[in-house]
């Protein structure tokens, strides 16, 4: 009894799979809803923004840091 009840969890655990939360997903679904609900794609929009620039600020600093031809 014990072993089946596991054993049918465990076959059965990765069709219930939850979706992923992406921003882009997130962005595409608060499409329709944008105007009664502006925040559904502004705070992901901003979190992508904000991502964005920070590897871009961190790009810029590790080059500045490392690239030898720019310290002469």
């Amino acid at each position: 009894s014990r072993r089946s009840k596991s054993a049918m969890r465990v076959s059965s655990s990765p069709s219930y799979s939850p979706p992923s939360p992406e921003w882009g997903a997130m962005l595409a679904a608060g499409r329709d809803y944008f105007k009664r609900a502006p925040w559904i794609t502004t705070f992901p929009g901003l979190a992508i923004a904000i991502t964005v620039l920070g590897f871009n600020l961190l790009g810029d600093a590790l080059r500045e840091a490392l690239d030898p031809q720019q310290r002469t």
